[in-house]
């Protein structure tokens, strides 16, 4: 007899969840990772800008653009800065989720492991019982065969 896992269907839901979410985070962390790129950059092209403001003299227009050029800059960093901490509470929030998912899954792979276990006793036990049944049949027979020996 073959062993069929009962709740097997639902085993295989539940790893497509975890595959999902695995997916998921790693999105995350790939989206994260781009937003610190991108901040980078940021802070690079700021850095740029300053280092040109000191070596150039500036006439009061100039100054006033390049001030309001720094502001819009610092603006944007600080955007950027929201939205790197929105990725990570995304990417923690989606770490909780996948954590979550495999945790169901190993318990009902615990779940198939002890009825496994319990299968494989009873399909011992079985055999066992044949087996000891064979082994009396025999024995009858011998005994059978001396008794009409005499």
């Amino acid at each position: 007899m073959m062993y069929k896992f009962s709740y097997q269907k639902i085993l295989d839901v539940k790893q497509i969840q975890e595959d999902q979410k695995s997916t998921e985070v790693a999105l995350a962390q790939n989206e994260l990772e781009e937003e610190r790129i991108t901040l980078l950059k940021l802070k690079s092209k700021k850095m740029k800008a300053l280092n040109n403001k000191k070596a150039s003299n500036e006439s009061t227009a100039d100054m006033l653009r390049n001030n309001s050029y720094f502001e819009q800059v610092n603006l944007t960093i600080d955007n950027q800065k929201k939205q790197i901490q929105n990725k990570k509470n995304s990417l923690i929030s989606k770490k909780s989720e996948l954590l979550e998912a495999s945790k169901s899954r190993k318990i009902l792979d615990k779940l198939k492991e002890t009825d496994m276990k319990k299968f494989k006793f009873e399909q011992n036990k079985i055999e066992q019982k044949e087996l000891d049944e064979i082994s009396a049949k025999i024995a009858y027979k011998k005994k059978e065969n001396k008794s009409w020996e005499y």
